[in-house]
This record gives structure tokens, C-alpha cells and sequence, in this order.
């Protein structure tokens, strides 16, 4: 069966995002389509040239409503993307005229084709998927049981009830801190269970491995359907810092390495061919808490030149 999927990111996050598509487009199946909301031009221009296949770029100007560009100030750049998460699913649904939407993060990385992830019973019309938390990095009070990383919505009456309220939900609140049981677009999922077992949670074990369950698992037992590389920072003395999660040896050789150097190899493709900028973070000016931190989480440290 064909799938609908759609993301959103910008320039900064145009490598990793190319990256992601590029997985998805290798083992997908023929007819799928990938909707990506495009959130300044320099992104819209460069994938109309990169001409991916099953990809298609919308730019922000097609997209962006009066509603959300009122909004737009009110929040910073993190909380306006989790605040048109639903909006781009409801546009493909509503305007683009698909029957269903799969949204996906940018830094998602698939290793099998997701659509066997998404429900094909009629009487399933929602997929959710759960952080999974180790439980010394668990999150769930404050960051919620679910990740939006990979939401799926058919076009029935009481899933697309359930879209609108979500979208209304974050043009009102949608921010990063946690206020009266609410955190970004992200919280507001922890009551879809309630709604009806047409809400479906995911028990598939490699959906949404990440840096916060991977401890869970043992490399002999791996079935990876994606990963969530969150948190990544390509200092500019140009060391990746994987994040503060504790990552075994062969978590960083069998995930991490792979994806830094194929995200240096992006990076490097799109700066030569359409003069993205290789976006780093500023290495932190207080060089002795940096020194600390890269004491504290060495192994968390990669020189992007030994790649």
C-alpha cells in the first residue's frame, strides 16, 4: 500500500532533513508521496533542484495563513514548527486532498520501510508512538508519554475531529516550558488514548529508537524501523556532540557514526551545489565549563574530521 507522509524544517535544518528524505525514498514503496512544508525559500529552492524522488516542496508562502503568521511573532522558531505540526497534516488532508497524512521529524533516520508501522485495520485511524523512556531519563511528567516524531491520521470523521481540535489546541498554547499539564504540541497527546481504540499505539520495538530508550536494547536484538538522532550539536571546532545520554560503544558505531558522517557529507554536497551554510553551534564561551562537559560526556564527543 502507498503512504502520504509530510515534514517540515529550514535551512539550518536542510542536511538533516535531505538526509531523512533520502532514507525514506530508498526503501518506501513506488507511489508514496512526501509533502515537505518548506519553512524559508533558500529550502524551497534547493529541493525543487535537488528534485527528490516522490518529494514534493511547498513553499512557507503557499502554506502559511494569516492565523499562523499573526502567531508567528508570539513565539520563538522551535515553538512555531510545533505549532504548524498539525497544520501541515490537516493541509494535506484538507487542501491537498490525500486520505491520510503520516508527519515526520526531520531528524528521523529510517532503516525499514514505516509503513508497516501504520494501521491498515478501518477501525484504526490514528497512530501514536511512545518515548519509551529508560527510566533513568524519564521525561513522561514533563515531556509527555508520547513523541510527536511520527503521527499518522486517516481521513475519518473522528480522527480528523480529533486533527482539528489538536491544531486549534496549539495555535492557542505552544511552547517550550510546561504549563498546567502542557509542554509544546507534545503533552496535549497524552489523553488521545482515551478517546477510543481507534487511537492506535505502536508496539512495534523499532519505531522510534532514540537516545533516551536506546539502553533498553541489546545490539543482537535490533529491528530498527527509524531512529530519533534529537539533540545532535556540530560545535564549530567542529566536534559532534551526541547529547547527554549514555550511548554504548556499538549504539555510537552502528547509529551515530553513520549518520554524522553522512550529515558532514549533506552538509558539504549542499554548500558546494547551492551554498547552504553549514549551520554549527558556537562553541560555549566559558571554555571551562566545555571542559567539563567534554570530561563528563567524552565519549559523547566526536571529531567530525576523523569521519
Amino acid at each position: 500500500m502507498n503512504r502520504v507522509y509530510c515534514t517540515l524544517f529550514d535551512s539550518y535544518y536542510l542536511p538533516r532533513g535531505v538526509m531523512m528524505l533520502r532514507s525514506l525514498v530508498r526503501l518506501g514503496n513506488f507511489n508514496d508521496r512526501i509533502y515537505v512544508f518548506c519553512f524559508d525559500e533558500h529550502t524551497y529552492d534547493v529541493l525543487k533542484e535537488l528534485k527528490i524522488d516522490k518529494v514534493f516542496p511547498l513553499s512557507i508562502n503557499e502554506f502559511e495563513t494569516d492565523e499562523l503568521k499573526k502567531i508567528k511573532p508570539t513565539r520563538t522558531k522551535g515553538e512555531y514548527c510545533w505549532t504548524c505540526t498539525a497544520q501541515t497534516i490537516l493541509y494535506v488532508i484538507e487542501k491537498l486532498g490525500e486520505n491520510e497524512c503520516t508527519y515526520l521529524d526531520a531528524d528521523l533516520y529510517f532503516y525499514q520501510n514505516p509503513s508497516i508501522l501504520i494501521p491498515r485495520e478501518h477501525s484504526e485511524s490514528v497512530l501514536i508512538t511512545e518515548h519509551r523512556y529508560t527510566k533513568r531519563y524519564d521525561q513522561t511528567k514533563t515531556s509527555g508519554r508520547f513523541c510527536v516524531q511520527f503521527v499518522t491520521f486517516k481521513k475519518e470523521a473522528q480522527a480528523m475531529k480529533l486533527l482539528n481540535e489538536w491544531a486549534v489546541q496549539c495555535l492557542e498554547w505552544c511552547y517550550a516550558r510546561v504549563e498546567d499539564g502542557k509542554f509544546g504540541d507534545q503533552k496535549y497527546l497524552d489523553l488521545w488514548p482515551n478517546k477510543g481504540p481507534w487511537v492506535k499505539i505502536s508496539n512495534h520495538p523499532g519505531a522510534g529508537m532514540a537516545p533516551w530508550n536506546i539502553q533498553q536494547y541489546l545490539s543482537h536484538q535490533l529491528d530498527p524501523v527509524f531512529f530519533h538522532f534529537h539533540g545532535i550539536q556540530w560545535y564549530e571546532n567542529e566536534l559532534f556532540f551526541l547529547g547527554p545520554y549514555k550511548l554504548a560503544s556499538w549504539v555510537r558505531k552502528d547509529f551515530y557514526n553513520h549518520y554524522l558522517k553522512e550529515w558532514k557529507i549533506t552538509a558539504l554536497e549542499l554548500n558546494k551545489n547551492f551554498n547552504t551554510p553549514i549551520t554549527k553551534a558556537a562553541k560555549p564561551k566559558n571554555s571551562l565549563k566545555f571542559y567539563v562537559k567534554r570530561l563528563f560526556y567524552r565519549q559523547n564527543f566526536v571529531d567530525a574530521e576523523s569521519l
